[in-house]
């Protein structure tokens, strides 16, 4: 993948959830606003400048599994992506 991402943003991919009943069978879930997803980091940005001009680089690393809130969708060669802030990730997992 030939992209390059700016400031403090990473690009996930998704961790697609299938919930089954007892019996085997696949159940759709539906995520409402405020759900917390699960994904992996396939880039990360270099970082941003801070108020006071000084570089604060990314936290995080490609193949970290992480917890988020939201992003943004995006297609890149053919495949679903989500484009979020640093700041919109809560936790490595």
């Amino acid at each position: 993948m030939n992209v390059r991402l700016l400031g403090d943003r990473v690009l996930l991919e998704l961790k697609k959830e299938e919930e089954k009943t007892t019996s085997g069978f696949l159940v759709k879930s539906e995520k409402q606003q405020g759900d917390i997803f699960e994904g992996v980091i396939v880039k990360v940005g270099g970082g941003k400048r801070g108020k006071d001009g000084e570089f604060i680089p990314v936290d995080l690393k490609e193949n970290d599994k992480v917890l988020f809130n939201y992003g943004q969708s995006v297609k890149i060669e053919g495949k679903p992506y989500l484009l979020v802030n640093e700041a919109d990730v809560l936790m490595v997992i």
